[in-house]
């Protein structure tokens, strides 16, 4: 395919916003190239390398708790990628700019999902040259933040639970996570895509068939009904583009639900009890509803 022709879309994600599944259900459309996360995967392991080989005692913690990680994930990544699959160690800032920039000619779609907040800071490493469509998937910050806090509370060895406070997470600003994205989303409208289209996660779940066909019109796909289900087979994420040591436990972990999933069913619509949160989570939340709040007003409505 000529790259005239050539659809190219972006999908920048909150946490824990069903953006997998999404791209699960993207993955039904012919002749489509899904990419994962390839920023996500860059900013870990510079800020990984960064927090390894600092002298700065601020990094002592943080250091015993990514030797004690392991032992939380005991999936150890095989050896050899496997499909479209690719070895982490090409993934760095310029590399993904190169590949994002790069021909497909035999693919109709390049569909990239990725973290919008870990690319604060980074935007010159943005695709040139290739005209993307970029798109916002976002969700409530009482689910994102009570959702993220019991995934890495859960995943983080017991003697160091002591130690967890999302304003401070050592690897990212989780407190800023929709700050950050709506930073991107205001630079996108006024250097790439004037007007970028949003989904609201709890929009998607509660009404597919009504939200997904005006997603698909957004991004100037042809839809078909038949995309509100999908292939939940292994088959279909070894297609993807990803990092493979960091996709190989993902898959057994973080991502197990969404690629084991078939379809988008409806989440609860009862916020989670700020009696049953942290402080942290709380303050998290408190900072982010008002960047949630102006870009939920600008929504693809069911």
């Amino acid at each position: 395919m000529s790259s005239e022709d050539q659809k190219r879309v972006f999908l920048w994600a909150v946490p824990r916003s069903l953006s997998t599944a999404l791209s699960m259900c993207m993955s039904s459309v012919a002749g489509i190239q899904v990419w994962h996360e390839p920023y996500q995967y860059t900013h870990h392991k510079e800020r990984f390398r960064e927090i390894a080989t600092s002298s700065d005692p601020i990094y002592q913690h943080t250091r015993k708790l990514m030797e004690a990680m392991p032992k939380a994930f005991p999936q150890k990544a095989t050896e050899t990628p496997k499909g479209n699959h690719i070895d982490d160690k090409f993934f760095e800032y310029p590399w993904v700019k190169k590949q994002l920039e790069t021909d497909d000619e035999d693919k109709d779609l390049i569909f990239v999902k990725d973290m919008a907040y870990l690319l604060h800071g980074k935007y010159d490493y943005l695709p040139t040259g290739r005209k993307y469509r970029h798109t916002f998937l976002i969700r409530n910050p009482h689910y994102v933040y009570q959702s993220l806090w019991k995934l890495i509370y859960y995943n983080t060895p017991a003697e160091h639970r002591s130690f967890l406070d999302m304003r401070r997470l050592p690897t990212y600003d989780a407190h800023r996570i929709f700050h950050y994205t709506h930073y991107l989303w205001k630079y996108v409208k006024d250097n790439l895509d004037s007007d970028p289209v949003i989904i609201d996660a709890a929009d998607l779940t509660a009404n597919p068939d009504k939200i997904l066909p005006k997603y698909f019109d957004a991004i100037g796909v042809p839809w078909k009904d038949d995309y509100l289900n999908w292939d939940a087979s292994p088959e279909v994420t070894l297609q993807w583009k990803a990092s493979h040591q960091a996709f190989d436990i993902a898959k057994k972990s973080t991502h197990k639900t969404a690629i084991e999933s078939t379809r988008f069913v409806p989440c609860s619509t009862e916020l989670p009890s700020r009696g049953d949160m942290t402080e942290d989570v709380i303050e998290c939340i408190e900072e982010a509803m008002p960047f949630y709040n102006e870009m939920y007003e600008g929504r693809l409505k069911p």
